[in-house]
């Protein structure tokens, strides 16, 4: 609570050490009081505790995809899929979702209005990301990537 007042000192500190001059090996967030010695006792040391954790979810709406090259015979079945890589996540669904497959896209556009929810992400999270992949889907063949994208969720998470 001071600190968002912004009454307590708080300082960025980067850590070295002596096998690898130089090269910076993390940092310290320090925060800083500093009371006269006759009024120490009479007040009150900071609460410095972690803040208690607090579960969000994460929801992805996958409207379209566009410019999907045909993949087989001037056509692609399209179907997206999400990979959450996070310790944290304690939710009911899986951490791989998909959407459904858009049979016979051959103008490039794939349409699906399709929500993946991830529930019960305890935060604070360490790292946290999430990984689409845009597949070609065959029944009797599996699933061919045509191509992925990775996001970093954590920086997003963080704000909430």
């Amino acid at each position: 609570e001071l600190n968002r007042l912004q009454t307590v000192p708080v300082e960025q500190r980067s850590l070295f050490t002596s096998e690898v001059p130089g090269k910076n090996r993390g940092s310290l967030e320090v925060w800083v009081e500093m009371i006269e010695s006759t009024k120490a006792s009479d007040i009150k040391p900071s609460d410095i505790r972690r803040p208690p954790e607090v579960g969000i979810e994460v929801r992805f709406v996958i409207w379209s995809a566009f410019v999907t090259r045909p993949f087989k015979e001037e056509h692609t079945d399209v179907k997206i899929s999400a990979m959450l890589d996070c310790k944290e996540y304690g939710g009911c669904h899986p951490p791989t979702q998909e959407t459904d497959i858009h049979y016979t896209c051959t103008d490039g556009k794939a349409v699906f209005a399709w929500r993946l929810v991830f529930p019960n992400i305890q935060m604070p999270v360490f790292a946290c990301a999430v990984q689409f992949s845009l597949l070609h889907s065959e029944a009797l063949m599996g699933d061919s990537v045509i191509g992925t994208l990775n996001l970093d969720l954590k920086k997003y998470v963080e704000k909430v």
